[in-house]
């Protein structure tokens, strides 16, 4: 059997994740802990946990502090987050420091679906195949001095401080003459955006592309995603010649901290698609949590706008719809993107979209994807042009879309 560790505050939520995860045949919750510090000693002295399944907010030291010392002290294991509806800030920064995934809290113990909760909690755990997840680099986190991204944590230990983890919106959104609110301009933004540890491509080495180019990237992600994006997204040049459509599997509220995070970290701009945006170079677009992402040509343009149709396969956003919707557009290439995530989404869509558009695949490869799902599924249908590792997709976008 493996051992689980759970550290939740709530002897409710302890009993109730204890009786889902005993009752496999396994794995079993062999150490218990109230905060995050009881859990961190306990990680110290029992050298046999398979993965840590760890709550957000408690006190003493909250599920981010952990998570943060065991980086610190080199002792990373499978860590599933427990979140509710309105923790994404938390969330967001704890897939970014190395945490496989999240699961969402039920709103309501007594009115859950328990299958629904169970099966995702499982399908989570047998994820990690004890996967260390060393063999990604956690952007912010430099593994000879032991550091972790300051402004991370800072971000995190305010909101904690001030008591609440409702997402907010950061002050430095640009209006349309790209001023911001503090008097900056786009150049300064960039500037001073937060350091991730990551070499930035040099654009200059990858051709020149015309601006009557007409190609669009298209990139789906899931499990490990936000932390593969912040990988991606940083590495991309201000003057990478297409834009970028992204559907990452998450719900809604949390797509909000996510953009706003990756909006900080690079050149491009990153903002939630909330319907009706037209597409422009030097945007990235990220799909709205709980709704699917469509590309409309209208108005000689090429428009975004977001679909309230039931799950896909219980994805809401999926892929798979995304790429449906460009069959009918008016690019001349689709550069198709496939990271990390469990399952399959994407594949079908894509193959579909070859049927009828130019398609170009780049998909993560096997060792660096927290879940080698998305990316074997695909590239078991013979349709990738390139495999590689998470800190070279950039590289192969830019090499093949090229730059202004």
């Amino acid at each position: 059997m493996k051992k689980i560790l759970l550290v939740d505050d709530s002897a409710l939520m302890r009993r109730v994740l204890s009786a889902i995860i005993n009752g496999t045949n396994e794995y079993t919750v062999a150490y218990i802990a109230k905060n995050g510090a009881e859990g961190l000693e306990m990680i110290k002295t029992h050298k046999d946990i398979y993965a840590v399944i760890c709550d957000v907010n408690m006190p003493v030291m909250t599920g981010i502090e952990l998570l943060t010392m065991l980086k610190r002290l080199n002792m990373m294991m499978p860590f599933v987050l427990l979140s509710t509806k309105d923790e994404a800030l938390y969330t967001i920064t704890a897939l970014e420091l190395g945490a496989i995934a999240f699961l969402k809290k039920p709103d309501n113990i007594y009115k859950m679906d328990e299958s629904v909760f169970s099966d995702k909690l499982i399908d989570i755990l047998k994820l990690s195949d004890k996967k260390k997840n060393s063999s990604n680099a956690i952007p912010g986190y430099n593994e000879d001095d032991g550091k972790i991204n300051e402004n991370i944590l800072a971000k995190h230990e305010a909101i904690r401080k001030q008591g609440n983890v409702n997402v907010h919106k950061h002050n430095e959104k640009a209006d349309n003459e790209g001023h911001y609110k503090n008097g900056e301009t786009q150049d300064s933004k960039t500037r001073k955006s937060v350091k991730t540890g990551l070499k930035k491509v040099d654009a200059s080495l990858y051709h020149k592309a015309s601006y009557s180019s007409n190609v669009l990237i298209a990139l789906v992600s899931s499990t490990g995603g936000p932390k593969a994006l912040r990988t991606v997204i940083p590495m991309l040049p201000k003057n990478l010649a297409a834009p970028m459509i992204m559907v990452q599997h998450m719900p809604a509220n949390f797509t909000t901290t996510l953009a706003e995070r990756l909006d900080e970290l690079g050149e491009l701009k990153v903002s939630e698609v909330n319907g009706g945006e037209l597409i422009k170079r030097g945007n990235i677009y990220l799909c709205k949590g709980g709704k699917h992402l469509k590309v409309a040509d209208k108005n000689n343009g090429h428009y975004l706008e977001l679909d309230d149709s039931p799950p896909v396969v219980g994805l809401k956003p999926c892929g798979n719809i995304m790429y449906d919707s460009l069959v009918n557009s008016s690019y001349d290439e689709i550069v198709c993107v496939v990271l990390t995530g469990m399952g399959a989404d994407g594949t079908n869509g894509i193959v579909n979209l070859s049927k009828h558009k130019k398609v170009y695949v780049i998909a993560q490869d096997e060792a660096s994807s927290t879940v080698y799902g998305m990316p074997r599924a695909i590239y078991e249908k013979g349709m990738c042009d390139v495999v590689c590792d998470i800190n070279d997709i950039a590289k192969e976008i830019i090499k093949k879309v090229g730059v202004l």
